[in-house]
């Protein structure tokens, strides 16, 4: 195959790839809860958030892949009073794979807890913080690159905005 061809296909296969991306399928409604959990043995390699200011709030959709979580898994307690920073990282070298939130109207804000389980053979290492996902009521994405997990994750509410920007703590496998 010529090489302008073999571009051509690796082109349509990455705007395949991002349209793919873009068509999130969200766990929950606005104003309603957001739980999620990956199947046993997956931890999650992707979060996509959008938000709406006619409710203030954010839609939620997550998808999981790899393989070694284990069973033994934990739920945190919520990690955020209203209004106030999540700043959790799961405990040991367990990971994140599954986030639970609800939301208050009073507020217009959420409250998180996160589901943290182990991997069977191998252990998070070279961790860091990433940059922001997401601007102020805009598209929240976070892809998880190969080889690495999510273990953690920040925010913090703006007032005026009624929302929260987004960073994760992610870590090599």
């Amino acid at each position: 195959m010529s090489t302008l061809k073999m571009l051509t296909v690796h082109v349509v296969l990455l705007l395949l790839y991002i349209s793919a991306r873009t068509n999130a399928v969200y766990v929950n409604e606005f104003d309603q809860q957001a739980l999620f959990h990956c199947q046993t043995g997956e931890y999650i390699e992707e979060i996509e958030s959008e938000h709406n200011n006619n409710h203030e709030d954010r839609r939620w959709s997550f998808q999981c892949g790899g393989d070694g979580a284990t069973s033994a898994c934990t739920w945190s307690s919520y990690v955020n009073s209203w209004r106030e920073m999540v700043a959790y990282i799961c405990p040991g070298d367990t990971v994140v794979t599954g986030i639970d939130s609800y939301h208050d109207n009073g507020s217009e804000d959420r409250r998180f807890k996160f589901r943290c389980c182990g991997i069977a053979t191998k252990k998070p290492k070279n961790c860091y913080m990433t940059d922001y996902a997401n601007d102020w009521d805009g598209k929240l994405l976070l892809i998880v690159p190969p080889g690495s997990v999510l273990k953690g994750a920040f925010s913090y509410f703006h007032d005026g905005h009624k929302d929260r920007r987004w960073k994760f703590y992610i870590c090599d496998l």
